[in-house]
């Protein structure tokens, strides 16, 4: 960040809430920022870079850990994604405990899609 415009570092984040912001951070940039108001906006920077790169290994780790298969599955139900896919496999957890559907699921798509599960 060191002799760079704020323009220059907007411009070339990644980060989603830095870029929604842009137009209100170039605002209090153009004022005096303190040597405190400085501080604080190198030390925010850093937290949301940490943040950013710990969402990403924990993506990955879900994405190793998980059946493949069985996203392809709860992923095809209209709306559901990949993301929302691995959510509510995690919170079935083994879909074979479960003895009957309807302890679990009482709309016909998620049935059909758990009966799929169990296959």
């Amino acid at each position: 960040m060191a002799g760079k415009s704020v323009e220059c570092v907007l411009e070339h984040t990644e980060n989603k809430q830095l870029k929604g912001k842009s137009d209100e951070i170039k605002a209090v940039a153009k004022g005096a920022l303190s040597e405190i108001d400085v501080f604080k906006l190198k030390e925010l920077t850093t937290t949301i870079k940490n943040i950013d790169e710990q969402i990403k290994r924990v993506e990955a780790k879900i994405q190793e850990s998980v059946n493949k298969k069985d996203i392809e599955v709860v992923s095809s139900v209209p709306g559901v994604g990949e993301r929302s896919a691995a959510a509510i496999l995690a919170e079935i957890g083994d879909a074979k405990r479960f003895r009957m559907v309807s302890r679990l699921l009482l709309g016909r798509v998620w049935r059909l899609l758990f009966i799929s599960l169990l296959a």
